[in-house]
């Protein structure tokens, strides 16, 4: 938000979030996005007005892709809203609204990118929009690099079908082709800059966690957190699985693959399958995995049109009432954490858990942080204390994660010591002084990567890095002030301006064929 606002533009590091450390984070999670919200920051003028705002479309474009699935499959407006509705009710799409879960920022796309799977294995010669699909891919790329692995993989199984009984297999695969070169485009500079970041620094994994605990469970009769998926949508995931299974031979393909594909992913991120087991076979899943609820967003969209589907065919008034007062009382479950949100926030702790109201900070006082237009004030107070994708020294197993404490390192070293450091942006540079009261070395709340560029009176000075990533420089008695940047590669500055230029070309490639209503490619 600050770069947009101030114009001092820095594409790797963080030069104002994050306490002005240097990290590098949204050039490898999302940085088009990041600069999107930023964007709706700015305008909105504070925390509150964004938060709404974001919930607000967040919620209603994660409905209408899975409505807009549901008319594509001819489903009728009741029905097909239905859909839309209970999948806006599920805890990890409406997760935004109760503690600023990036993950329903992807969950938000995915149905976009699945309408064209169901597109290809439903329409005659297997007609799909090739523009649409790489275009929806490109975006998700540039919203959430999990999700995008996760869509992918579900389409799999639709991709595979529709090449085996294409009448023109040649064309399919060129028009897939076609799409995935367009996604590639629009996320260039993503998997550029990932690659960058990566190949030249050993960077902190995330931390790892029980898989086993992590996983659904149908257990719990309300949806009351991403585990517990809660009775209504249980029933329908389940009863919808039986219900394929056992009229298997009338059900028709696209409700075979689409109720097949659900239970997969529904199985995967259940409790069901052998987490445990597989965590002591393969480690590394902990730390990139890390939840495998995160997987139910496939069954979620996939089971629940299965089922509008399952309502519609039938033509059972009945069916249709029940699935109403599902959709209601799913929506009554979402209203009641909203209530538990707002009471918290009323509260004494105003803040959702994991945060914490620091004791030197009144309740009163924080809500109206929120509110003021000063948006880095709340940041200053509360800063973040992830230490993910920090460079050290050398990989770290799952087993020494905790025994290596980044967690303890990085408040010691970032985020407690802070205070004692100006900072300031310059030309896209950060600007960091202090004062020593004698000659020696110094520990800077600055994160140094291959390219991170230190200078003291405009020149390179040597440092050396702590284990977890910070600087170690030498001070003189008085004020000091160093320079921090980043050596951008040409080769990612040009990978940024083709992204941006080919989001216009193909918009007006659609427009053109939208116009021309181009029987080859359908939008």
């Amino acid at each position: 938000m600050m770069q947009l606002k101030t114009g001092d533009f820095n594409y790797f590091i963080s030069t104002f979030g994050f306490s002005q450390s240097a990290r590098i984070v949204n050039a490898v999670y999302g940085p088009f996005v990041a600069y999107l919200f930023g964007a709706i920051l700015l305008i909105s003028g504070n925390w509150i007005r964004f938060q709404l705002i974001t919930s607000f479309f967040i919620n209603i474009i994660g409905a209408f892709g899975v409505f807009r699935i549901c008319k594509k499959l001819q489903l009728s407006d009741l029905t097909s809203t239905l859909c839309g509705c209970l999948f806006m009710t599920t805890y990890f799409l409406s997760s935004w609204n109760y503690n600023g879960s990036f993950t329903a920022v992807g969950a938000m796309l995915v149905p976009w990118v699945l309408y064209y799977g169901i597109e290809m294995s439903t329409e005659n010669n297997q007609k799909f929009s090739v523009l649409g699909l790489g275009i929806s891919m490109g975006v998700m790329l540039q919203t959430h690099v999990f999700s995008s692995l996760l869509v992918t993989m579900a389409l799999l199984p639709f991709v595979i079908y529709s090449l085996i009984i294409s009448n023109n297999r040649f064309i399919f695969i060129s028009k897939m082709f076609c799409a995935v070169i367009i996604a590639i485009t629009l996320s260039l500079n993503v998997w550029l800059g990932f690659l960058h970041v990566m190949g030249n620094n050993t960077l902190l994994q995330t931390s790892p966690m029980d898989l086993f605990i992590n996983a659904i469970n149908f257990s719990s009769p309300l949806n009351t957190s991403q585990i517990n998926i809660g009775f209504i949508l249980g029933a329908i995931y389940i009863g919808q699985i039986f219900i394929v299974f056992i009229n298997w031979k009338e059900s028709s393909a696209i409700m075979k693959i689409m109720t097949t594909t659900g239970a997969l992913f529904l199985f995967l991120s259940s409790k069901f399958f052998p987490w445990g087991l597989i965590a002591k076979i393969i480690p590394s899943l902990q730390s990139t995995l890390q939840f495998p609820f995160r997987l139910q967003v496939i069954p979620a969209i996939l089971l629940i049109v299965s089922f509008g589907i399952f309502a519609e065919r039938y033509r059972s008034k009945m069916i249709i009432v029940a699935f109403g007062i599902c959709v209601v009382i799913s929506l009554s479950t979402a209203q009641n954490r909203i209530s538990d949100r707002m009471t918290i926030w009323k509260g004494n702790d105003v803040v959702a858990y994991p945060n914490k109201l620091p004791e030197n900070v009144s309740p009163d006082d924080m809500r109206s942080m929120f509110k003021t237009r000063d948006k880095d004030e709340i940041l200053n107070i509360m800063p973040k204390r992830t230490p993910d994708y920090l460079p050290i020294d050398k990989k770290i197993s799952t087993d020494d994660y905790h025994k290596f404490n980044p967690y303890g390192q990085y408040w010691r070293q970032f985020i407690k010591p802070n205070k004692d450091f100006d900072k300031s942006v310059r030309n896209g540079k950060l600007i960091v002084s202090w004062v020593s009261k004698t000659n020696g070395n110094v520990k800077v709340p600055i994160v140094a990567y291959k390219n991170t560029i230190i200078k003291k009176d405009g020149k390179n000075i040597s440092y050396q890095k702590t284990p977890i990533g910070s600087i170690v420089v030498s001070s003189t008695e008085g004020r000091n002030t160093i320079e921090v940047s980043y050596k951008t590669p040409t080769y990612i500055k040009i990978s940024i301006a083709i992204s941006l230029i080919m989001y216009i070309v193909y918009f007006f490639i659609w427009f053109f064929f939208k116009l021309k209503k181009n029987s080859g490619l359908i939008i």
